[in-house]
Formats: structure tokens, sequence, C-alpha cells
């Protein structure tokens, strides 16, 4: 999912508006090791392996930082987090 989003950053130009779309699972779980809150929602990819919330922030920055505006909807249970 990263390497799909770095990709989309190199083709988005400035001004652009861009919308993303994820239909899927999501999950929740704790990690009393997190500061703040220790629950951490997630998507799951078909690797199985969470997509956490802070990930999926990051990724999306520099997307954020070159259009003009981004959208996300996220289809997913738990995803409410």
């Amino acid at each position: 999912m990263v390497r799909a989003l770095q990709q989309l950053v190199a083709r988005v130009q400035p001004g652009d508006r861009v919308f993303l779309y994820y239909s899927g699972h999501g999950t929740r779980y704790l990690d009393s090791g997190r500061p703040g809150s220790p629950c951490v929602s997630s998507l799951l990819a078909h690797d199985g392996l969470p997509f956490t919330d802070s990930m999926l922030a990051e990724a999306l920055q520099p997307l954020a930082d070159r259009a003009d505006k981004l959208f996300v909807f996220v289809d997913a249970c738990f995803s409410g987090g």
C-alpha cells in the first residue's frame, strides 16, 4: 500500500484533487507501549499485516502536501478509530 501511494504521489500534479477509496478489512488491537491511546486502528492488506493509522497518516502526508484536495474514504470494519 505504501508503494502504491508513493507511485500516486509521483503522478499527482500540484493543484490536483485526489480521491482514495479503501474497501476491505480493518482491525483494532491494544498496544500498551503506544503513547496516548493504546488502541491501534489498522487496515488489513492482502498480506494480512496491519497497516496502522499512524503508518497511513505518514504515507498520506506527501500526497496531502502535493494535492489541492485529498479525499480518503475507508469502508472497513473498525475504521472509526
